[in-house]
């Protein structure tokens, strides 16, 4: 194994942890928006303003798409 090759591999899997990281940030954002929309339906009725957590909550959910797409883009480049 040459050096170029060992490049190589090590670039392939620092592609696939930073894709694999992309992916399971935008699953967490993704619940974290879905919890802020839902909080009401999860006994936290009163803990936040209830404008204030939908709108949250619709940006956590696109920015947790955001992050799936990134991922995507990241890993469809090699």
């Amino acid at each position: 194994m040459d050096r170029q090759d060992f490049d190589r591999k090590q670039e392939d899997r620092q592609v696939s942890m930073r894709t694999i990281y992309s992916y399971a940030m935008g699953v967490l954002w993704l619940g974290l928006g879905i919890f802020f929309i839902n909080h009401d339906r999860f006994g936290m009725a009163g803990a936040f303003d209830p404008k204030l957590a939908v709108f949250f909550g619709v940006v956590c959910i696109f920015y947790g798409l955001f992050r799936f797409w990134r991922g995507y883009k990241g890993h469809s480049k090699n």
